[in-house]
């Protein structure tokens, strides 16, 4: 890395292209919103939502308007409805600044979180664009490419089997779950467009990968200034996101042990400051969430995860005929014992990649893979992989050679490091507490480094082969955009992709639910706690009223978020008694017990509430109704 990379600005200015892909990714959300007011399918309107988690969103930006409260919080709580716990995690208070903006420019609040999403989605992919040029200037236009328009099999595969009707097959959903996941389904993934309607991971990764910027530029010059804008950004990105900061942290680490310009105690010593800036940060983060303790206790159930392997695979499957070629040059150009180690994770991932084919084949396994089964089963044998890979690191090195084209030793270490993280449940499954696959949000930079790594190598011999493989991988990640956002969450697949997985279907409701709605006057509305829409989170967006459960319950209420969902799944259950029923009623201060036309309940459930002598039918329309408490 030379001075000249560090500080041109004619380097770290975005070419029209890279622009006009920054403003595509920005596109996404205001057209999106565009085109669910515009276009709603027939005999539906559209509910205010856009995903799962947008009612969210719009909650936390009623923050700080008063009157304010959250609409989640059960009546016989021991604390006020506009208590602060409610909404104690920052980026509530984020999304309540917006709300305010919104206020005072006349916006409504569906139309202020679309334009803040596009200036989120905006600064996440701008500043990825800066770290590249700044970290490998030669290899920067080919990984953003990759990065930000680089897709995998889904979308293709997707239209494909539209053409040829295999969409109407009963096993449709299940076959193509793997290629659906990680490229079709909005989230914390590694394709920055999956993440464009979360506006707290795009802020926090922009801060992120900034925050790189700064220390690399530390590391080669060993200038103060940069490395306090360093400390800074990743304590900023680590209060917008506590998960993302560590992260960071941990890529800085393995820099300071890779960038070799400054001596190891200057490094170390200037290290201290965004190790400062990260703890600084979590604490207070964690003193806010702290508030409520019953926030940490939904997550800790809900949020098991580790990373898919098998759809994780389909959506990369371009990058591992180009990474594997990379990673042993790049290990070479590392540190001896670092090569070892990165070694050593190879040995882990080929380990696991070995038992989970076994598992696969001995079980049958074609369409069901059971990824997370496999992850509990065989992380902890995996772990045999790591001495035998750092045993046989000097033979697998021996003829590698590293030059200034190839990508940074740091980028293979990166990958090497959060990758086995990821798709690992360590313990028998313990390591799930942690969320493992959030890892995989910051493995998109690493993987396109060493993809475009692996094409430039191919350059000079073989020109038509990597400008094909860049056009296949480019149309790849188009087709996936555009399904993503116009059938998985737009008004095109509402009948089609969205009834196969039904945690898609937020953006639309039947119009006979929108006619019962209106017949709420404000109070408590209970709903039911399965299917989709949550007909609790639409209802908290009405004027004065309040949800017994949806999906805000977990972040706005000081209830355990699978337990209120659990009882409530219980009331809308056939057979359950009377005396149950009324008890939820009058814990949650219940006034309009709800059954919805567009996820109907079941029909003997709504048998067994018409003669209930303290429910009173409001309105009926199609296979809904609402019923009114009696007092």
């Amino acid at each position: 890395m030379t001075e000249t990379s560090l500080t041109s600005r004619s380097r770290l200015r975005p070419p029209t292209w890279v622009a006009a892909a920054i403003c595509l990714l920005a596109a996404i959300e205001p057209v999106s919103h565009w085109a669910i007011e515009t276009f709603p399918p027939a005999g539906t309107v559209p509910t205010g939502a856009h995903t799962v988690d947008t009612t969210n969103y719009l909650v936390g930006m009623a923050y700080g308007h008063s009157p304010w409260y959250s609409p989640y919080a059960r009546c016989t709580g021991d604390y006020a409805a506009g208590d602060p716990s409610l909404f104690s995690l920052v980026h509530h208070r984020m999304y309540g600044m917006i709300g305010q903006a919104n206020r005072v420019f006349g916006i409504s609040p569906f139309w202020g979180l679309a334009w803040a999403n596009a200036l989120g989605a905006a600064f996440s992919v701008w500043a990825a664009w800066i770290f590249l040029a700044v970290a490998a200037p030669r290899l920067a236009r080919g990984a953003f490419l990759l990065y930000a328009l680089g897709g995998g099999l889904g979308g293709v595969l997707y239209l494909l089997s539209v053409a040829c009707g295999w969409t109407e097959h009963p096993d449709f959903a299940a076959r193509f779950l793997r290629y659906f996941y990680y490229e079709l389904c909005e989230g914390p993934r590694f394709q920055p467009w999956l993440m464009v309607s979360r506006l707290y991971y795009t802020l926090s990764l922009g801060c992120g990968l900034l925050a790189l910027v700064c220390w690399l530029r530390t590391l080669q010059r060993g200038h103060f200034r940069d490395v306090i804008f360093s400390a800074t950004l990743l304590g900023v990105c680590t209060v917008l996101n506590l998960r993302l900061g560590p992260m960071f942290w941990g890529v800085a680490l393995i820099m300071m042990c890779t960038v070799t310009v400054l001596p190891w105690r200057r490094r170390a010593a200037l290290f201290v400051l965004p190790t400062a800036g990260l703890i600084v940060a979590a604490v207070g983060v964690l003193r806010l969430a702290a508030l409520n303790p019953e926030l940490y206790a939904g997550v800790a159930i809900n949020a098991r995860s580790a990373l898919w392997l098998s759809p994780f695979v389909s959506a990369t499957v371009f990058y591992w005929l180009l990474v594997p070629q990379a990673l042993p040059r790049a290990l070479h150009g590392a540190p001896a014992w670092l090569g070892r180690l990165g070694m050593g994770a190879v040995g882990y991932l080929a380990a696991f990649v070995l038992l989970y084919a076994g598992y696969q084949f001995y079980y049958g396994n074609v369409w069901h893979c059971a990824d997370v089964m496999v992850a509990v089963r065989f992380s902890d044998w995996a772990l045999l992989g790591v001495p035998v890979g750092t045993l046989l690191a000097p033979w697998a090195l021996r003829r590698a050679e590293f030059t200034d084209a190839d990508a940074p030793p740091w980028a293979a270490l990166w990958l090497l490091a959060y990758l086995p993280i990821a798709l690992s449940a360590w313990g028998q499954g313990w390591f799930l507490r942690v969320s493992p696959d959030r890892f995989v949000i910051t493995l998109g930079i690493p993987m396109a480094l060493l993809a475009a790594s692996t094409l430039s190598r191919w350059q000079g011999t073989r020109p038509r082969l990597v400008r094909s493989i860049y056009a296949v991988m480019v149309i790849c990640g188009l087709c996936a955009i555009a399904v993503t956002w116009s059938v998985t969450y737009g008004p095109w697949g509402y009948r089609t992709l969205q009834r196969h997985y039904d945690w898609t279907r937020f953006a639309f409701m039947d119009a006979a639910d929108a006619t019962l709605m209106e017949h709420i006057e404000g109070g408590v509305v209970l709903a039911p706690s399965l299917g989709a829409p949550l007909f609790g989170d639409l209802a908290a967006l009405r004027p004065n009223t309040k949800a017994v459960y949806g999906n805000g319950t977990l972040d706005y209420s000081r209830d355990v978020m699978p337990e209120v969902r659990t009882a409530v799944a219980v009331f809308y259950s056939g057979g359950t008694p009377e005396t149950a029923r009324r008890a939820l009623v009058e814990r949650w201060c219940v006034q309009y017990v709800y059954c919805p036309a567009t996820e109907p309940v079941a029909d003997a459930v709504r048998e067994e509430l018409r003669p209930l002598p303290w429910l009173e039918p409001v309105a009926s329309a199609g296979r809904g109704i609402l019923f009114r408490v009696r007092d």
